[in-house]
């Protein structure tokens, strides 16, 4: 605006005055004063004052503003009053309102911003001469929509429900779009997303978009990993305490150890044996007094029990004991150990390594670790021993037993035989150290493996190992013990136990201390260390023992109820992520292919059958890219092979046992067995059958083959059940076993239904003379029953009911009766009673009336009749006469 200068004023009483002044009509006059102050009057400033129509002295301002944030814009005018003022958007009055406040004042603040306030801002100014409009500003909007909260990384179990939520605030209507790895999913258009189901095509990286008129966001990307490793809904045993040791047998039964007394509700001290689904095996309960840490299972199939308790099976055994593959005590296997078992290793010689918190074998010293003899006695040539820095008890806790005979020691000590050691030492087959072996770690090292490459895993509660900080808890050696250093991993927890898979993968269990919460104590590791992301079935509390079965599926013992959203009570068993691979190939040379989820063995030896009773061993084989081999001196004629692998796993892996393979026609290793049940009963007839998979099976009933129905289950399996028995189920059963390379047919076994079944059998009696006696029983069975009576093997005329009555007995009516029920499937009978005839005894001449001399003898005489042996008592007023 430009101004006219008119001249100076002039002081009046009240103000100031400038006359003869003309201007036009609609001019705006501005009256300017100066104003001097401030110390010593050094400072001056102007005041102003405008007359006639509104003017601006200072326009709004635009600009760019976030969000849900607060703005003011302000107006500066003068003018004749009164004023009055009106702000507009894009154009249009704005109405007062609590996101428009002021909309009639010089100051109009906008609250809470979000898109739609984003425009062209202006105000008008209005006095009875005119008005005026301000400056048209731009107000900018950003972060329309806005990220509220982002959705998050998550694991869920196999066939569970994943939820990710993406927290966006603006303007309706907003849209969504997700997205998995970087591919719209169709339909995903919501703020949550929700995966029904969950299946492992679905793991991977998601985002989303939000957008509406003003904008978009897009949320961080987030991972979704589906644990694919699940507890067996069947398998559910409960467990009463902690679970430290496993270990599997041939059959398939499992041994469990560790501190409980309770299994499955039966008392089962500390020690317990489980059938292939988990319930308890009722033929095994030897029971120690304290806890179990490992099992080692010999050959022969001999169970060794090691751990701290002093009684096994009821006898004193001191740490460690063998038992039968019964669960029967051996009385010759008898080593007494002063303190706590916590490992076992099986030499190949059968020579017996174990290692703990002792320091006295058969009263002789040996610090931590010693070398038993197959039948128990101390090996007194293998002289080993650890010791500490004083600052804490020093303790063997794992082997690992190389293929030149040489042992890898490991636990919580600082020198092994005499010798610096951190934790982690080898010795030579007789015990003396390695000197060339390198490795040592900070603190405990809980558990060893060796790889097929001769490498040796390690994992623990140490922080530190070869002096490498980023090798904590788990790490790996080369063959002499130096670090490495292509094994990275990054595991958190304090490590149990390991199982080492075919295919190179490592499964881990640990303890993550002072946490109850479902966490990842369950990982598997790829052979380079790295994280899988499909083995995370989280667990609520510690697990201390992870064992292999020869299918591939996994079994965790420890102390928690709940395992990857299931409740289970110490033991379970999981799925794995696919399948475990082996096979059996001969000619001049047995190869056994092992892959998948597998376990990795130690060793292995072969033998062979030509007839499936005598067995020839073969040797022992050696290690091949992918599995085994073995060349006998002489080529192998037809028959079966049997491939046996050793392997250990459990806490501190210090549970060894065996598996067996077996290849050629189907061979029986366990027959169908006869039996005799009674009717509306159910029997099951149980076979073990190995050789070249895949086998089929087919049962058959006198020749004719069965399908299972409401009577009979099982039939094309080793197993077959049938139940709710008649007659009719009576006769011959075999099982034919079918491969590729042939069938085999079981021996027969012959079940006998009784039928009819007595279930209320007479019993025997004692009736007097003259008397009668009832005899009663009660039968069921098939179609209408018949009955005939028996005494002393010769029938009873007429005497065809199911009871039978005598009247009037006699001495000859004594003897034995029983009753035969026939029915169309022939004849039961009854179990024998005996009928006991008394005659009661009566007076036949009663003792005379006599008179007697003083310090004279009389005699009375009593005559009487009945059943011998008679008792007799004499009285006198009443009063029992004693002989004197």
């Amino acid at each position: 605006m430009n101004w006219t200068a008119l001249g100076e004023g002039t002081r009046i009483t009240g103000g100031w005055r400038l006359e003869d002044v003309s201007v036009p009509e609609d001019a705006i006059l501005r009256a300017r004063g100066l104003v001097i102050g401030s110390q010593y009057n050094a400072g001056n400033s102007w005041v102003a004052g405008y007359f006639g129509r509104p003017v601006i002295l200072e326009q709004p301002s635009g600009g760019t503003f976030a969000s849900s944030s607060t703005v003011s814009l302000t107006v500066r005018a003068d003018g004749t009053g009164p004023l009055s003022y009106q702000w507009f958007k894009d154009g249009e009055a704005l109405a007062e309102d609590a996101g428009h406040v002021g909309v009639q004042s010089p100051t109009l603040t906008l609250n809470d911003l979000w898109g739609p306030a984003g425009g062209e801002y202006s105000a008008v100014v209005t006095n009875p001469q005119g008005e005026v409009t301000s400056a048209v500003v731009t107000l900018t909007v950003t972060g329309d929509p806005r990220i509220a909260s982002e959705p998050v990384s998550q694991v869920v179990n196999l066939g569970a429900t994943a939820t990710f939520e993406f927290g966006v605030e603006g303007t309706e209507p907003l849209t969504y779009q997700w997205w998995h790895d970087g591919v719209e999913l169709p339909g995903a258009n919501d703020a949550s997303l929700v995966l029904e189901n969950v299946q492992p095509a679905q793991a991977g990286e998601y985002r989303a978009v939000a957008a509406n008129d003003y904008g978009e966001v897009t949320s961080q990307v987030v991972t979704l990993d589906v644990n694919q490793t699940v507890p067996e809904l069947a398998f559910d045993p409960v467990i009463g305490g902690r679970v430290y040791a496993l270990a599997v047998q041939s059959d398939d039964k499992i041994l469990v150890g560790g501190n409980f007394t309770i299994v499955n509700g039966e008392t089962r001290k500390n020690l317990a044996r489980l059938l292939p689904d988990g319930t308890l095996d009722p033929e095994f309960n030897p029971g120690a007094d304290s806890p179990v840490e490992a099992f080692g299972i010999q050959p022969d199939g001999g169970i060794l029990v090691a751990g701290e308790f002093t009684t096994l099976a009821g006898e004193p055994r001191q740490r460690i004991a063998r038992l039968g593959p019964d669960g029967a005590l051996d009385p010759d296997f008898r080593v007494p150990v002063d303190n706590t078992i916590r490992a076992l290793a099986l030499q190949p010689d059968g020579r017996i390594l174990i290692g703990g918190h002792f320091t006295l074998l058969d009263g002789e010293a040996h610090a931590q670790v010693g070398r038993l003899n197959p039948d128990g006695s101390v090996d007194d040539g293998f002289a080993a021993g650890v010791q500490s820095n004083g600052s804490y008890t020093p303790s063997v806790r794992t082997f690992a037993v190389q293929p030149d005979g040489r042992i890898v020691v490991a636990g919580y000590f600082s020198t092994l035989n005499g010798e610096p050691a951190g934790s982690i030492g080898r010795l030579t087959p007789d015990g003396s150290r390695d000197p060339s072996f390198a490795g040592s770690a900070n603190s405990i090292v809980d558990c060893l493996t060796l790889q097929p490459d001769g490498r040796i895993l390690v994992a623990g509660h140490f922080t530190v190992l070869n002096a490498q900080s980023s090798r904590s808890h788990v790490g790996r050696l080369n063959v002499d013990g130096s670090l490495d250093t292509s094994f990275q991993s990054s595991v958190t927890m304090n490590v149990m136990s390991l199982a080492l898979q075919a295919d190179g993968r490592i499964l881990v269990g640990g303890v993550i201390y002072d946490s109850w919460s479902p966490a990842s104590r369950i990982i598997r590791l790829e052979s380079g260390g790295s994280l899988d992301p499909v083995v995370d079935p989280r667990a609520d509390r510690d697990v201390y023992a992870i064992a292999l079965q020869s299918d591939g599926r996994i079994l965790a013992g420890g102390w928690f109820s709940e395992i990857a959203g299931v409740e289970r009570g110490g033991l379970c068993r999981l799925s794995n992520t696919g399948p475990a691979v082996e096979s059996i190939e001969y000619d001049d040379s047995v190869f056994w292919t092992r892959g998948g989820a597998a376990p990795e063995l130690s060793r292995t030896t072969f033998e062979h059958t030509g007839d499936g009773i005598t067995w020839t061993g073969l040797g022992e084989g050696i290690r091949i890219s992918g599995g085994w081999a073995l060349t006998p001196p002489t080529p192998v004629p037809g028959g079966n092979i049997h491939a046996r692998g050793y392997l250990s796993g459990a806490q501190n892996n210090g549970s060894s046992w065996f598996v067996d393979t077996y290849s050629g026609p189907p061979l029986f290793l366990e027959q169908p067995e006869g039996q005799s049940a009674p009717k509306q009963t159910l029997v099951t007839f149980g076979t073990r059958v190995v050789g070249s998979g895949p086998l089929a099976y087919q049962w058959h009933h006198d020749g004719l083959p069965l399908e299972d129905g409401d009577r009979v289950s099982g039939s094309r399996t080793p197993v077959l059940t049938v139940g709710d028995l008649t007659g009719e189920e009576s006769g011959e059963y075999t099982l034919v076993a079918t491969n590729g390379l042939g069938e085999t047919t079981s021996r027969i076994a012959v079940l006998s239904v009784l039928d009819p079944w007595i279930i209320l059998q007479p019993e025997s009696q004692t009736v007097n003379w003259g008397q009668r006696v009832d005899f009663e029983t009660y039968a069921v069975g098939t179609g209408d029953l018949s009955y005939q009576w028996w005494k002393d093997g010769v029938e009873i005329p007429g005497a065809n009911e199911p009871w039978l009555e005598l009247s009037g007995l006699t001495a000859g009516d004594a003897g034995d009766y029983w009753v035969v029920a026939t029915g169309p499937y022939g004849g039961t009978p009854s179990e024998s009673a005996t009928l006991d005839v008394v005659l009661e005894p009566s007076i036949v001449t009663h003792p005379a009336s006599q008179i007697g001399n003083l310090g004279g003898q009389v005699s009375f005489v009593v005559g009487v009749q009945g059943e011998p042996p008679m008792t007799y008592a004499w009285y006198r007023n009443s009063e029992t006469l004693n002989d004197e």
